[in-house]
C-alpha cells in the first residue's frame, strides 16, 4: 500500500458515514487517526504469510448439537396441560394493554 496523504475528502467521507459533523480541529485529529489506522494495517499487510495456514478459529471445535432427527409433533392437549387457564386450545393470560 502506497503511503497517501489523507485528504479533506477522505475525512469528510469517514465522517459522514460514521455520523459526524467534526469542526476544524476534531478533523485534524481524525486525520491523524486515520494515518495511524492506514500505517497498522500497512504493517500488518508487510507480514509474509505466505506459508501459513488459515486459521478460522483459534480453539478446535466441534459440534456439540444432537442429530436433526425427525420427531413426532407434540399434541396441543399435551403443551396446555401445565396452563393454569385456557379457554378452547389457547392460554389465557392477564391483560397487558388496557
Amino acid at each position: 500500500m502506497d503511503k497517501q496523504p489523507h485528504t479533506k475528502t477522505d475525512i469528510d467521507r469517514v465522517a459522514r458515514l460514521a455520523g459526524l459533523a467534526p469542526d476544524e480541529a476534531e478533523r485534524r485529529e481524525l486525520e491523524q487517526e486515520l494515518g495511524r489506522i492506514l500505517d497498522a494495517f500497512q504493517a500488518i499487510q508487510a507480514v509474509d504469510t505466505k506459508d501459513v495456514a488459515p486459521l478460522y478459529h483459534p480453539l478446535e471445535q466441534v459440534n456439540t448439537l444432537r442429530p436433526d432427527d425427525v420427531q413426532p409433533p407434540t399434541e396441543r392437549g399435551d403443551l396446555l396441560a401445565p396452563a393454569s387457564r385456557q379457554k378452547d386450545g389457547c392460554l389465557l393470560v392477564p391483560r397487558t394493554v388496557t
